[in-house]
């Protein structure tokens, strides 16, 4: 398997919609080869395109690795899990887990979204955190 391959088999799904561009797919793969990375929080999931990306890059440098990855939607997080090739997925803790949506007064119509609540980092913290999400949340019937 290749990064290659890994795309192709994600951009060709159906849910490929949100998925990595391939430049950004290819800068994401190049930056988790050429640092000492060994775990992961990566926050918005999704089908696990990122996901298994950063594993096949940690698996290609033959580490031992973890990858929390955190998603809003169970249907995304199943989709991971079936489309994440099953040798990468050794390493990987899906985590499907609320997101909220905050509005502070000092930015009146802007809101913010976040994960209610994260994983528990594991010892010495994560050497890379990947922020993708929490994807659109409808409110009064309208994405924001």
């Amino acid at each position: 398997m290749n990064l290659k391959n890994l795309y192709n088999g994600f951009r060709s799904h159906p849910e490929s919609g949100w998925v990595l561009k391939a430049q950004s797919a290819q800068s994401l793969y190049d930056f988790v080869k050429t640092h000492d990375i060994k775990k992961v929080l990566e926050l918005g999931g999704g089908i696990g395109l990122s996901t298994a990306i950063i594993a096949l890059a940690l698996k290609e440098k033959g580490r031992e690795y973890t990858i929390d990855t955190v998603e809003q939607y169970e249907k995304c997080t199943a989709l991971a899990r079936k489309m994440i090739p099953e040798e990468l997925q050794k390493g990987i803790t899906f985590h499907r887990i609320d997101s909220a949506l905050h509005e502070f007064k000092e930015i009146p119509g802007q809101y913010f979204m976040n994960f209610k609540e994260l994983p528990e980092p594991p010892e010495g913290g994560w050497d890379l955190v990947v922020v993708d999400g929490p994807g659109p949340m409808l409110l009064d019937g309208r994405f924001v």
